[in-house]
């Protein structure tokens, strides 16, 4: 049996977006409906599951992973935030997410949004 996080609990909104946003991308809230591509230290919004045009889906809920920098996640509640190259990183200032994998080879964090 192989264990699968993915499916869970997902949900998903269309945005319009506001800047170069690829599929896979963290995004924050930056306007009314609008989103675009995450700076470092911004409290993630989620993560874009396609582009297409003005507009972008972003996924809001459920498993998603993302590259990390900086020092591994530790599994468990974890404060994180973006840390502006298509990631994240810990931050004690960041938000709460239940860090599920830490992949420190492929630099990748798996967690519940």
């Amino acid at each position: 049996m192989t264990v699968s996080f993915n499916g869970f609990n997902e949900n998903a909104v269309t945005f319009l977006r506001d800047g170069e946003i690829e599929a896979g991308a963290p995004v924050t809230v930056t306007a009314n409906g609008t989103v675009s591509p995450a700076e470092d230290g911004d409290i993630l919004c989620g993560v874009a599951a396609a582009a297409d045009g003005d507009c972008v889906t972003v996924q809001l809920t459920g498993y998603v992973k993302l590259a990390y920098t900086g020092d591994a996640p530790a599994v468990g509640y974890t404060a994180l935030s973006c840390d502006g190259e298509g990631g994240v990183a810990c931050d004690e200032d960041g938000k709460s997410y239940l860090v599920i994998d830490v992949d420190t080879v492929a630099g990748t964090v798996g967690f519940i949004l």
